[in-house]
């Protein structure tokens, strides 16, 4: 078909940029890049790398090593000057309905800078044709800018130490998917067996961290709470190693437990309040909302595709530390007076994220 394209006048010029991979098995795949690059303008593709976050710094190096170090070396055995010919597509999906941002103990800031860090100072990558974030609609604006800076530090700059010097592993919010049960955190029920940790396997999939765990716990746990018409049901922990003046934001995502078992969709937003105590939450609507969103049309689970859509809410706040701790407390009513929501609701909490903040 490219042959066929390129053989028509109106098409010379043009340049056939194939997207994907991996194109380097020695069968119809290499024909084919062969056929582009050699009709179309030089390149051989961009490559497809969408990397989640791995739990601790080793295993993202690792996984660093294999997925990108040993296949840039699998595509120089098939293609002469394959880094030249090349351009590495990153994935910075961060937000809802996708997102590579999976594990709430992992600063995703830190994740991006050591994938554009490898780029620039590993010897395999030298000559490398071209970089590449995908895609900005499921990205959050911190990590678009972030982006923007990674290029300029890395590929204009010319630098190869971190533009993040932050660790790998964020210590603000112990145990922030509940896998551990409570650990870590206050609860105070408003009522006796109004609150519990559960599981359900494949929910983290359906919240849209991609790639899909195969856990039935980790990232599939949560915290559950049923409302009572007496008082909420409340749970808080101190956030801690904050560094004063320094802005942070904070990510949470809770959806109704009813809905998810009994496979039903519906739209609403939940009845939540947030409470952050020494902090100073910056004002305006990109900085503080909370928004009801829905599974990717790619994350089925039960019933749940692209037509019958599970309901969740997404939370967001950005806040300057006024000390080195604050205080979260979540509750399931609206405020401290109002429910704003049905008595007997079930709500489920999970992904609570404290992570520093790329300010403008």
């Amino acid at each position: 078909v490219v042959e066929r394209i390129f053989a028509q006048p109106q098409f010379k010029g043009t340049m056939f940029l194939p997207y994907g991979g991996p194109f380097y098995h020695e069968n119809r795949s290499s024909q084919f890049v062969r056929a582009c690059a050699r009709l179309g303008g030089g390149y051989i593709c961009g490559s497809e790398v969408y990397l989640g976050e791995e739990a601790t710094v080793e295993l993202a190096n690792s996984r660093l090593n294999n997925r990108l170090v040993d296949e840039m070396m699998r595509w120089e055995e098939c293609f002469s000057d394959a880094a030249s010919k090349l351009i590495i597509v990153y994935g910075f999906m961060s937000q809802p309905p996708e997102s590579l941002n999976v594990h709430p103990t992992v600063d995703y800031r830190v994740w991006m800078d050591m994938q554009m860090r490898l780029l620039a100072t590993d010897p395999v990558f030298f000559g490398l044709g071209g970089i590449q974030w995908y895609l900005s609609s499921y990205c959050d604006e911190e990590n678009l800018r972030l982006a923007g800076r990674l290029y300029r530090h890395y590929a204009i700059g010319g630098n190869t130490q971190p533009l993040i010097k932050d660790p790998y592993n964020l210590t603000h919010i112990r145990n922030p998917d509940f896998e551990n049960g409570t650990t870590g955190w206050t609860v105070s029920p408003a009522e006796p067996g109004s609150i519990g940790t559960k599981t359900h396997n494949g929910y983290s999939w359906l919240q849209g961290r991609y790639p899909r765990t195969k856990s039935a716990v980790i990232d599939n746990s949560f915290l559950w709470m049923k409302r009572s018409a007496a008082k909420p049901n409340t749970f808080s922990q101190q956030i801690a190693n904050l560094q004063p003046g320094r802005l942070y934001s904070m990510k949470m995502i809770p959806a109704d437990y009813q809905d998810l078992v009994q496979e039903r969709s519906n739209k609403a937003a939940n009845a939540v309040t947030i409470k952050l105590d020494n902090v100073q939450i910056l004002p305006g609507p990109k900085r503080s909302f909370q928004s009801t969103f829905a599974n990717s049309y790619a994350h089925r689970l039960g019933k749940f595709d692209r037509r019958h859509r599970y309901s969740m809410n997404y939370h967001w706040r950005v806040f300057r530390a006024r000390g080195e701790s604050a205080n979260l407390t979540v509750s399931d009513w609206q405020d401290e007076n109002t429910a704003g929501g049905p008595v007997g609701q079930e709500l489920m909490f999970s992904f609570i994220e404290i992570q520093p903040y790329l300010e403008d």
